[in-house]
């Protein structure tokens, strides 16, 4: 038993497919952790995603309606639908605050003993998930190394197969689950959690000062100290379909 207390929350749109084994997901952590509370944020599904959260008895559900119009950049409404939820953790009595995505990455069973994992250690403000048979969140990825810069901002720059092998592709790796924590400026990888204390104020912006769209999840990182990628903390065992897709676009 994991004896925290954690609020999880999840963003969704149109994630009327993932629902019911991402339910399941969440129903097997809360059965191995003493204190939970689940917060679904919701905007813009033009499916049943709405009604099928309704149905649920033992979640909170906060639609925030048709935000397309007003904020047509789904990375924007993105970040203020995640922002709801950074206000209720911090307005809350939960210490920590575990974030899962809605689609596909979302419907993997996470292990207690892979949540577990995250508590060996105290030092640090954000854990992240891992995929060890390809990492595949690029995008909110930075690491000086790795992934330096917006690998979509990058391969926009000149959009040639060689430069997508050198922004995309050549970036995936895959992260054994018996490597040490991998210390990161930012990262998310489809499910991260947070000590709310660290929290601080911090909030996902999805647009840069030019209102193109960025990844929301690097400025709201870039106000914590200690993020990492924790490699035992795995939400997939399978290969991503973000990295299927990727590899579909190289032709």
């Amino acid at each position: 038993m994991i004896n925290e207390s954690i609020m999880i929350s999840v963003c969704v749109r149109d994630c009327e497919k993932y629902l019911n084994n991402l339910k399941r997901n969440i129903d097997n952590i809360r059965s191995f952790v003493s204190d939970t509370k689940v917060l679904f944020v919701e905007s813009d599904s033009a499916d049943n995603t709405l009604d099928i959260l309704k149905n649920y008895d033992d979640i909170e559900v906060i639609s925030k309606g048709n935000m397309r119009e007003q904020f047509p950049e789904r990375t924007d409404r993105l970040a203020r639908c995640r922002n709801v939820y950074l206000d209720v953790a911090e307005e809350s009595n939960f210490d920590y605050l575990l974030v899962l995505d809605g689609d596909s990455i979302g419907e993997e069973e996470i292990t207690e003993k892979s949540l577990a994992s995250n508590f060996d250690y105290d030092d640090w403000d954000m854990m992240t998930a891992n995929q060890p048979k390809g990492y595949y969140d690029l995008w909110a990825l930075r690491h000086e190394d790795w992934m330096p810069f917006d690998c979509w901002e990058e391969f926009s720059k000149n959009r040639t197969k060689e430069n997508f092998i050198r922004c995309i592709i050549s970036r995936f790796r895959k992260i054994d689950i018996n490597e040490p924590r991998i210390k990161v400026k930012s990262a998310f990888g489809g499910a991260g959690i947070i000590k709310v204390s660290s929290i601080n104020g911090s909030r996902h912006v999805g647009l840069n000062e030019k209102n193109q769209r960025i990844c929301e999840w690097v400025p709201f990182c870039k106000n914590l100290n200690n993020v990492y990628i924790n490699p035992m903390f795995v939400n997939s065992n399978t290969v991503s379909e973000h990295i299927i897709n990727n590899m579909k676009m190289l032709g």
